[in-house]
């Protein structure tokens, strides 16, 4: 409970810094969507479900819930997706993923949003504000276009790779708390194995 109780309390430290560094910029938003951002769909290699494996050296990223959906091996397909990180929506779950390792798509309505000019807009910055933002509007539908249509804002891009950093460290004690949480699982389960067979 407590190694869950961390993790959680690191996304909600992300979110508070995230308000902190940005709430003044918030107001202004002078930029559309497409003055900042690219889709770069068109750029990255898809398989459909079927086609998806258990294992292998490079993730498949989609629209769903959980964060790796398949796995191909990069031998004897085409490169996979590289330009990164990059961000991920879901056009039908309206779900977002920040995505930092190469990967190839998963199956229809996943899109891949990238800065038009990363000299300007860190792409980590981009995915949270991004996800603060939107307003998520339900229902089995094309949601892209209500993406596009945001008006977002931006901030000294200094702030946002110092942000990025911050997001970065938490991330890595996420994951080491991810692992213990699962060695503690496997703990527990080999104790209810022995006490209770």
């Amino acid at each position: 409970a407590q190694a869950e109780e961390n993790i959680q309390s690191l996304d909600t430290a992300i979110k508070s810094k995230f308000a902190e560094m940005f709430d003044d910029y918030s107001s202004a938003k002078n930029y559309s969507f497409t003055n900042l951002c690219k889709d770069d769909t068109a750029s990255g290699v898809k398989f459909q479900t079927s086609e998806y494996l258990k294992v292998g050296d490079v993730p498949i990223i989609d629209q769903g819930a959980n964060e790796i959906a398949g796995y191909r091996n990069s031998e004897n397909n085409p490169p996979p997706y590289d330009d990164l990180p990059c961000v991920i929506f879901g056009d039908h779950t309206e779900i977002f993923k920040l995505e930092r390792e190469r990967f190839y798509l998963g199956a229809d309505g996943t899109k891949i949003i990238i800065p038009i000019d990363r000299n300007k807009l860190d792409a980590t910055f981009l995915f949270y504000m991004l996800r603060e933002e939107y307003k998520p509007l339900g229902g089995y539908a094309r949601h892209f276009k209500n993406l596009k249509s945001l008006k977002l804002y931006l901030p000294p891009l200094e702030l946002q790779e110092e942000f990025a950093l911050y997001v970065e460290n938490c991330e890595s004690m996420k994951k080491s708390a991810r692992t213990r949480l699962e060695e503690l699982k496997s703990e527990r389960a080999e104790l209810v194995r022995k006490y209770f067979r």
